[in-house]
């Protein structure tokens, strides 16, 4: 759901010809993205996402667990293709989180190579 909505605000951007805000609404368990004039969402039940900078920054340990603390509200995507650097933590309810770094030129998950 959250490739198919970052697919979607991408579009947008380039058939609006200007940049696509997205953000997760934590409360409502929402993914929302937005040009001003048209928006968007997709809900996520089971999932929370955070958007971080694409680089750690600050860390905080919070009961054992080592927890990044600096957020960023939003991402955007551009009408020429590409999006703000930011990397992706998802989190089931009571799973580990996951990271992904996005790749700002392509907005689509940096693979690592194999690990032998």
């Amino acid at each position: 759901a959250f490739w198919s909505a970052v697919n979607a605000a991408r579009q947008l951007a380039l058939d609006e010809n200007r940049p696509v805000s997205m953000r997760f609404d934590a409360k409502e368990k929402r993914l929302i993205w937005s040009t001003g004039d048209k928006s968007d969402s997709t809900g996520f039940d089971e999932l929370t996402l955070r958007f971080l900078p694409p680089e750690r920054t600050s860390t905080l340990l919070l009961g054992g667990v080592l927890f990044e603390g600096d957020v960023l509200p939003r991402v955007r995507f551009y009408p020429d293709g590409t999006c703000d650097p930011f990397r992706l933590e998802i989190k089931a309810q009571n799973g580990t989180p996951r990271l992904l770094l996005i790749d700002p030129w392509t907005c689509a998950p940096v693979l690592r190579p194999a690990q032998s």
